[in-house]
C-alpha cells in the first residue's frame, strides 16, 4: 500500500513517516524549499492545483494523510488570506485530485473547531470555532464530507512527545526555558486533551488498515489545563515545578481568547479503532 503524507517536513509529518515506513511505502511531500539529506521528500505545493493533479496522477497513492496547513493561532489570526489559501483551498485541491480515484483521505483537524463552552466534546457536537484557525478547519472538514466518501477526519489537540533526538515544538520550547531557569506562564483556565504522538500514530495506522470512515476524536486520556500539564512535564523531566506560573486567559497578551475547554471525548474512536489504551499522558 502506498501512503502519501502532506506536510511531511513538519514535526508530526516526520513522526508519522517514521511510524509507518516499515509497513508501507511512504512518500513524504512538502513545499518547503530546503534540502534534507537524511529525509527524502517530494516537493508538493497543495495550493497549486496543476501540481497537485500532476503529482497525484504520477504517484497514485492509496491513502493521503493530509497534515499540511497553517497551525499557529497567532499567525492565522493576523494572516487570514494566507491561512485560508493553504488550509481550505489546499485541501480543496487535494479533494479534487482524489475524486474518482478511490484514494482515502485522512485529514488532521483540530479541537479548535469547538467553542469551549462545555468540554469533552463528541464527534456529533455542534462546531462553533472561536479562532480563525478553527474556522478554516471547519470549512475544510465540510469540503471533505460533502465531496468524498472514502475519508476520515481526525480531531486532535496539543500533540506532544519526543522521538529519536527530536522533540515536539511544545516540548522543545518548554524544556529550553526550564533548563535556563526561566519562569513560564501557563493558563489555569484553558483545558484540552493533550495527545501523545504514539496515540495519534496508532489512530492513523488503524484508519489505514480498516475501511472505517467519518469523524474521529483521537486524543490523550486526560482533560487537563495548561498549567497542570506544564507542571507534569517539569516534574517528569526533573525540573523545578515552581517555574510554572499561573495566568488567566483574559490576562494574556494575545489579541484573542482561547476557548475555555476544548477537551475531547474519545470513546467512539477507541471503540471503533481499538486504539491502544493510555491511562496517563506522561
Amino acid at each position: 500500500m502506498k501512503i502519501l503524507i502532506t506536510g511531511g517536513l513538519g514535526y508530526i509529518g516526520r513522526f508519522i513517516r517514521k511510524y509507518l515506513k516499515d509497513k508501507y511505502e511512504v512518500i513524504s511531500t512538502d513545499c518547503k524549499n530546503q534540502q534534507d539529506i537524511e529525509y527524502k521528500f517530494e516537493y508538493l505545493d497543495i495550493t497549486d492545483i496543476a501540481q497537485v493533479n500532476s503529482q497525484l496522477t504520477l504517484l497514485k497513492p492509496d491513502v493521503i494523510i493530509h497534515l499540511a496547513g497553517i497551525k499557529d493561532l497567532n499567525f492565522s489570526q493576523k494572516n487570514k488570506e494566507i491561512t485560508y489559501n493553504i488550509n481550505v483551498n489546499g485541501t480543496k485541491n487535494l479533494i479534487e485530485a482524489c475524486k474518482g480515484s478511490g484514494t482515502k483521505m485522512i485529514f488532521l483537524s483540530t479541537d479548535y473547531v469547538f467553542d469551549g463552552q462545555k468540554g469533552l466534546y463528541k464527534e456529533e457536537d455542534r462546531v462553533n470555532p472561536q479562532t480563525y484557525y478553527g474556522v478554516t478547519k471547519v470549512e475544510a472538514e465540510k469540503l471533505i464530507r460533502d465531496s468524498l466518501d472514502n475519508y476520515a477526519i481526525i480531531r486532535t489537540g496539543g500533540v506532544f512527545g519526543a522521538y529519536d533526538k527530536a522533540m515536539s515544538p511544545l516540548f522543545s520550547w518548554l524544556l529550553d526555558n526550564l533548563k535556563a531557569g526561566r519562569p513560564i506562564e501557563a493558563f489555569v483556565d484553558v483545558y484540552n486533551s493533550p495527545t501523545p504522538l504514539k496515540v495519534l500514530g496508532d489512530g492513523i495506522e488503524k484508519l489505514i488498515k480498516t475501511d472505517k470512515t467519518g469523524v474521529f476524536h483521537i486524543a490523550g486520556p486526560e482533560r487537563i489545563n495548561r498549567f497542570d500539564f506544564f507542571k507534569k512535564i517539569a516534574a517528569h523531566f526533573g525540573f523545578d515545578e515552581d517555574l510554572i506560573k499561573p495566568i488567566k486567559n483574559k490576562d494574556s497578551d494575545q489579541s484573542f481568547l482561547r476557548p475555555k475547554d476544548i477537551s475531547l471525548d474519545t470513546s467512539r474512536a477507541k471503540a471503533a479503532l481499538d486504539i491502544k489504551k493510555y491511562k496517563k499522558i506522561l
